[in-house]
């Protein structure tokens, strides 16, 4: 089953971070703890929030990444 359209694609990297590129340009990422994020919405700025600390307007896109 392919999700990319609805939910994106998730990748990680070689230091265990991991990012999921959206639609309309947004992306989350996490740092190799786990516990550190970055949001980027659609004009490129830039959120930083702790996993516990979510915005709940991203939750349903935190809920997605494989952690």
């Amino acid at each position: 089953m392919n999700l990319s359209k609805k939910y994106g694609l998730e990748y990680r990297l070689f230091d265990n971070s991991v990012g999921t590129p959206y639609r309309y340009d947004t992306h989350l990422t996490v740092d190799c703890t786990m516990k550190n994020f970055q949001y980027m919405d659609e004009n490129s700025l830039r959120g930083y929030f702790e996993y516990d600390k979510c915005p709940k307007k991203l939750n349903k896109k935190l809920s997605c990444l494989d952690i």
